[in-house]
């Protein structure tokens, strides 16, 4: 049985019994043609502990800022949601 921690709207952790995974899932704006349905972007990715799976979905998030700032701002929230799951 894993145990499964979301950690924003598209990221979760599932800690399973060999390996933990960080996992993608997200609903984007664009529409299929052929099924008139919003496209859902998904991947993954296995890591042997939880702090390498939190260094890719930190660097993951770090992709979307634009200045420093905003990297710095991002790096806040993820360590508060850190230690509000950890």
């Amino acid at each position: 049985m894993s145990k499964v921690i979301k950690l924003d709207e598209c990221y979760s952790i599932s800690i399973e019994k060999d390996c933990v995974m960080l996992k993608y899932r997200c609903e984007s704006d664009e529409v299929n043609e052929k099924t008139g349905k919003f496209i859902i972007r998904k991947n993954h990715w296995y890591y042997s502990n939880i702090p390498q799976a939190l260094k890719r979905f930190l660097g993951e998030s770090l992709t979307e800022c634009d200045d420093l700032k905003q990297m710095l701002v991002r790096i806040d929230e993820v360590e508060r949601l850190i230690d509000s799951k950890f």
